[in-house]
Parts: C-alpha cells; structure tokens; sequence
C-alpha cells in the first residue's frame, strides 16, 4: 500500500489561514514577494531552511506542517466552525486580519504623536517669540 505524497506547500497554506494570516504578512516576515508565497504554497516539497522558517514564522515546527493530514485540518476547520454553546451558527465570519489592524492603529499613533510633537514645537517658538514677561 502506497502512503499518500505529503504536499508542503498546500500544507503551509493551511496552518498559514488557520492562524489567521494573509500571504502578505507571510511575504514579508520572509523577505518575499506575495508572489514567492503563492508559488511557495504551489510546490509539492519545501527545501528545509524555507520549511523551517515558514514554521517558525507560523509558531509551529517542521514536522507539524510536514505530517498534516487533510482529514486533521478539516476536522480541526469542521470543529471550530460547528460549535456554539447557545445554538446554531449565526455564520459570523471575520472580515479583518487582527495584524493588519494592530499596524494600522501603530501608524496612526505615531502619525498624531508627529502631529503632537510639530504643535508643541510651534508652541514654544510662539511662547518664546511673545517674551517672557513675568
């Protein structure tokens, strides 16, 4: 009996969408392309440093993304999707990636704290140009 080809790459596409990440964040967290992903998770065998990486990258080990079973994945989605204590399913999807978002929220606290910073600078040149007369 033949044991079925353990296809990497649709492997490391699994674990990558069950935690919820996008290929960008992968891309870039490997010094890639999108493109290079999407090609990665194409190919039927993964050299081991790329492997290694992709897991550390995904909070997993090699071995995990080499020995998954479509079945475990399946099962694992079927679970998840199917339970809820109070009832059926309301099919509530989430539509966002929770990194995407924390960066956005980084890049606009650091825009306002520029902005901030600019005001207080003119602040205290206007202050500074009134005198000081105490």
């Amino acid at each position: 009996m033949k044991l079925p080809q353990v296809h990497e790459g649709r492997n490391i596409r699994r674990m990558r969408e069950k935690r919820g990440y996008k290929q960008e964040y992968l891309a870039s967290s490997l010094g890639i392309t999108q493109q290079a992903v999407s090609h990665l998770e194409q190919r039927e065998s993964v050299d081991e440093e790329t492997l290694r990486k992709v897991a550390q990258i995904l909070n997993t080990t090699p071995e995990e993304i080499q020995n998954m079973e479509e079945t475990t994945i399946n099962n694992t989605q079927n679970n998840y999707e199917g339970s809820n204590i109070n009832g059926p399913s309301n099919n509530i999807q989430c539509t966002f990636n929770l990194v995407d978002e924390y960066i956005t929220l980084v890049k606009s606290y650091q825009k306002l704290a520029e902005k901030y910073e600019t005001a207080m600078e003119e602040l205290k040149s206007l202050y500074g140009r009134t005198g000081d007369n105490k």
